[in-house]
């Protein structure tokens, strides 16, 4: 191992292998440097490869860090070590630090490679690849068949009948980009099937989502004309005949918030409760609770 290198005061620990090019190696959570070893040692001839412990991790002290603080952390390590830009390869958690370490701090980056990592973990993007990828997998290999559905926040979902009226106010309502996609929102209505914001082809103005998306405080419930081809009650009676429920960070604390003030909550009652990637839950949860 390398002597340790201050950054900011603290001590990052981190280990090297060849000459040539930089290649700073971020590994993934729950890791450490030593992970990269072989990828370490098989790279030297062509690069001067660099492995280091994020705070917090490994032989590096102190807490773990937010992804600012872990990539503002990476860049002052590569200001230390290397004359100018480094290629930057990371491994899950260490990818969504490397993609904060490109756009925060993008004179230390020359390149950007991605190992089974996306830009966080709270979109719902990590939670679909749980649902089409890894518990499909897991149905297939366990003698006991399950379901699983992936649980949304109510806003995720479009309201046809406040669809609807927006279309009649849209005159006076939208501008003409809003106009533009409204238009699009009336195709998509009648082509998707869970009617829900990750399923649509283009990012709606957030304006407009507003005026046309679920919301407790405009819900009808039964009485709504509507009822029977809700998107959102539609997930819901899916959600409630489910044995294993995915859900972000946040909707789950703010259940948790919910049952403890009204004794009910919006997931269905579970007996298990199962945390993953939790390096930034201290933050989730007290902005929930």
């Amino acid at each position: 191992m390398c002597p340790p290198v201050d950054v900011d005061r603290a001590p990052i620990a981190w280990r090297e292998f060849g000459s040539g090019p930089v290649a700073l190696f971020l590994h993934g959570l729950g890791g450490s440097r030593i992970g990269w070893e072989p990828q370490l040692r098989g790279l030297a001839d062509v690069r001067r490869c660099v492995a280091w412990d994020m705070p917090g991790y490994g032989a590096s002290p102190g807490l773990p860090d937010s992804f600012v603080g872990l990539a503002a952390a990476a860049a002052g390590l590569v200001r230390r070590i290397a004359t100018g830009p480094v290629d930057v390869v990371g491994l899950s958690m260490g990818g969504m630090v490397a993609q904060h370490l490109a756009i925060e701090h993008p004179e230390v980056v020359r390149s950007l490679a991605l190992l089974d990592s996306s830009p966080a973990f709270g979109p719902i993007s990590l939670q679909e690849q749980l649902m089409n990828k890894d518990l499909p997998l897991l149905n297939s290999v366990i003698p006991r068949e399950f379901t699983s559905v992936l649980v949304k926040g109510r806003g995720n979902y479009i309201s046809l009948r406040r669809f609807e009226l927006a279309r009649k106010r849209a005159t006076a309502m939208f501008n003409d980009t809003e106009f533009v996609q409204l238009e699009q929102l009336r195709q998509w209505t009648k082509e998707t099937t869970d009617g829900s914001l990750s399923s649509l082809p283009f990012r709606p103005s957030g304006s407009l989502w507003d005026e046309v998306s679920s919301d407790t405080s405009n819900c009808m419930g039964r009485k709504c004309p509507t009822y029977d081809q809700c998107f959102y009650y539609r997930a819901r009676r899916r959600v409630l005949g489910a044995q294993i429920l995915v859900v972000n960070h946040a909707l789950f604390f703010t259940d948790l918030a919910i049952r403890d003030e009204l004794g009910w909550g919006i997931i269905p009652d579970y007996d298990v409760a199962v945390l993953d990637e939790c390096h930034t839950i201290e933050s989730v949860a007290s902005a929930h609770l």
